[in-house]
């Protein structure tokens, strides 16, 4: 649809505009992310990619693939830096049609949409609400009711500990590496002493498991207004409410035409993705 294009144009001339750029991070580390497709099988996705990156005071956790769509997206506002500010129709149509051929080429499908933002200075925590509009997010402290057991494991190739946590309604088991001194984990987990290796919810539904991690790494693009400036911070009962009135009746802003097919389809399609119910009360 050209309203797809026009939607993806539109984000990308604004993030044009607002503070890109390429940082050397202090660290990053890879995950792995599986959740199930169906809960009474408990028959899991295939691993999904996603990074954990800090630089200065912020840590971000967010899809592998997003990463690479946005740095993308970046390079291509470097080589054509005079369509920055489109104001002619013939200009916009153009650029629809460049962005849209290179766009082709090398974007990668974003199938689960967690972005965290970990304030390390502040220790806020900002979760944005998925497709929201006007953009909200939930904000809450860094993660503080650990409990570090004596238990031990190696994993990931990594000496481990374990640590027990309650979030969002569920009970998580952690394991994180004392050899790794940094205080940082997957989504929203951080505060142990050594880098989350592996993290998994009671039921199995939900596991991030390190695939890989690297210090003082090359540069890494990086958006400085990763979480929305007009954001508005809302509770976790709205939260919560909100995603699960999402998967139950997805819709797409900006669509005024959505036809009973398309909508038929976004149903099934969000049906069976159970990492919306991450967060329950």
């Amino acid at each position: 649809m050209r309203f797809t294009f026009l939607f993806l144009l539109l984000a990308w001339l604004n993030a044009c505009l607002t503070g890109q750029t390429m940082v050397n991070p202090d660290y990053v580390a890879h995950y792995e992310f599986q959740s199930p497709t169906d809960t009474s099988t408990l028959s899991l996705t295939p691993p999904e990619g996603y990074m954990l990156i800090a630089y200065e005071n912020e840590s971000r956790f967010l899809s592998s693939n997003k990463q690479f769509n946005d740095s993308m997206s970046y390079e291509f506002s470097l080589k054509n830096p005079g369509m920055n500010n489109p104001t002619m129709q013939e200009e916009v149509d153009e650029l629809v049609e460049k962005f849209t051929e290179e766009l082709s080429k090398w974007q990668k499908s974003e199938y689960s949409t967690y972005t965290i933002s970990k304030n390390i200075d502040e220790r806020i925590i900002k979760n944005p609400l998925y497709a929201a509009f006007p953009p909200q997010h939930m904000e809450f402290p860094f993660l503080r009711q650990w409990n570090i057991t004596n238990v031990t494991d190696t994993i990931s190739g990594l000496y481990c500990q374990q640590a027990k946590i309650k979030y969002g309604g569920r009970d998580y088991t952690a394991w994180f590496a004392p050899e790794i001194p940094i205080s940082d984990g997957p989504y929203v987990f951080s505060g142990l002493p050594g880098l989350i290796v592996k993290i998994t919810d009671s039921r199995g539904w939900y596991t991030f498991q390190l695939a890989s991690f690297e210090r003082k790494p090359a540069p890494h693009y990086w958006n400085n207004y990763f979480v929305n400036t007009l954001s508005r911070a809302i509770s976790r009962d709205s939260y919560v409410s909100q995603i699960l009135k999402y998967k139950e009746a997805p819709s797409f802003h900006g669509v005024l035409n959505e036809s009973e097919e398309d909508a038929l389809l976004a149903r099934k399609k969000y049906a069976n993705h159970f990492y919306f119910l991450i967060e329950q009360n």
